[in-house]
């Protein structure tokens, strides 16, 4: 396909990424939904392409950071139990940590070290706490995702290309 070189150095067959494209036609209507109903409360008739990763609302909630961590599992139960088990690991583990002690940046990751490893979360307790939700369940679905693959056998998890992980965590 035109696409296929592209692929190629995105380290993604053209059947993934066909897969991709499928899924998103098949919830095209998902998305436009959402995307109205974003416009809606950010009083605009409709979005531009500025205004998409722009905050919904000013929440006026101050999550403490255990109340985060419940909020973004059972967000994440609600979409699969599984999903949810998966970022329970991760803090079950005790590879969630939050507090940089100088010689981190102060920002956020997810590192997995091997398919057999729960991946280590780092969350940076020095933004907004409303920051620190949306951050935290996106770097949690990095870590739910990486333990996915790392079912899938051998197959690393620093072999997952870059467009493959966003994709997948943006939807966390």
């Amino acid at each position: 396909s035109p696409m296929s070189v592209v692929n190629f150095e995105n380290e993604l067959s053209d059947e993934v990424v066909e897969a991709l494209l499928d899924s998103c036609r098949r919830n095209v209507g998902l998305f436009q939904r959402y995307f109205k109903a974003k416009a809606k409360l950010l009083g605009f008739e409709k979005l531009r392409f500025s205004d998409i990763l722009a905050p919904a609302a000013k929440s006026s909630n101050q999550y403490k950071f255990h109340e985060a961590i419940g909020l973004v599992l059972s967000s994440f139960g609600e979409f699969s139990p599984k999903f949810r088990r998966l970022a329970e690991n991760v803090i079950l583990s005790g590879h969630l940590h939050s507090e940089p002690s100088g010689n981190e940046a102060a920002t956020e990751f997810c590192y997995a070290v091997d398919p057999k490893t729960v991946p280590y979360v780092m969350i940076n307790r020095r933004k907004d706490l409303d920051y620190i939700v949306g951050s935290m369940a996106h770097e949690l679905g990095h870590a739910a995702h990486y333990q996915l693959v790392g079912e899938l056998g051998d197959w690393g998890a620093h072999d997952i290309s870059n467009i493959f992980a966003e994709t997948v965590s943006q939807f966390s």
